[in-house]
C-alpha cells in the first residue's frame, strides 16, 4: 500500500518482474517535486514515516476536496505524535477490517493498526496519498487540535481539547 504513486504507467512487456517492480517502486521519485523530496530528507522523517502519515491524513480527508483540511488533519496527527498521545485515527481501524490482508499472523496487525492504542504511527500506509497529503504531512498547520470529526455534508470541525470535541460531535453528528 502507498508505494506505487498515482500515475499512468507504460510497461514494456519484455521486461523482467524485478525490473517492473523496481519501475513501480521508485514511481514517486517521477512524481514528486525537488522541493518535496528535499523537504521529506529535511523532516526528520523517513520516506515511509510520511507516506504513512500522508495516507491517514489523504483518507481523513476524503469527505471534502478542500486541500485546506489536510493541513489540519495533519496538525492532528503532529499534535498527538508529539505528546505521545495516541493517533486515535479510525482509518487505521477500518483498514485492518476492511481488507488488509497481512501474510502473518493478524494479531501482530491489529495491535500495531490500532492507533486507540498505539502511541505512533501504523508500520505502513493504508493507502496511496496524494501529492498534497504529502504536503500536508511535511507542513502541518500550526493549531492546537487534538480531534476532530465531519459530518455527513463533507464540513469538518476541529477541536483543541475533549469537551469542545465532544460538544462537537453532539452538535453535529447527533
Amino acid at each position: 500500500e502507498g508505494y506505487i504513486a498515482p500515475c499512468t504507467y507504460l510497461v514494456d512487456l519484455s521486461l523482467a518482474p524485478e525490473e517492473i517492480m523496481f519501475m513501480l517502486g521508485s514511481s514517486w521519485e517521477r512524481v514528486l517535486s525537488e522541493e518535496t523530496v528535499q523537504a521529506i530528507k529535511n523532516s526528520g522523517l523517513s520516506f515511509h514515516e510520511v507516506l504513512s502519515m500522508a495516507s491517514i491524513i489523504e483518507f481523513e480527508s476524503s469527505r471534502t476536496s478542500d486541500d485546506s483540511v489536510k493541513y489540519l488533519v495533519s496538525s492532528v496527527i503532529d499534535n498527538r505524535l508529539s505528546s505521545g498521545t495516541p493517533l486515535e485515527m479510525d482509518v487505521t481501524v477500518f483498514y485492518l477490517q476492511q481488507g488488509f490482508r497481512p501474510y502473518k499472523d493478524p494479531a501482530l496487525y491489529e495491535e500495531a493498526y490500532n492507533t486507540y492504542d498505539a502511541d505512533s504511527l501504523p508500520p505502513g500506509p493504508i493507502c496511496t496519498p496524494s501529492a498534497a497529503s504529502i504536503q500536508a504531512a511535511l507542513a502541518p498547520a500550526d493549531t492546537d487540535y487534538f480531534f476532530f470529526i465531519y459530518d455527513e455534508e463533507g464540513n469538518y470541525y476541529f477541536a483543541e481539547d475533549y469537551e469542545t470535541h465532544l460538544v462537537n460531535v453532539e452538535t453535529y453528528l447527533e
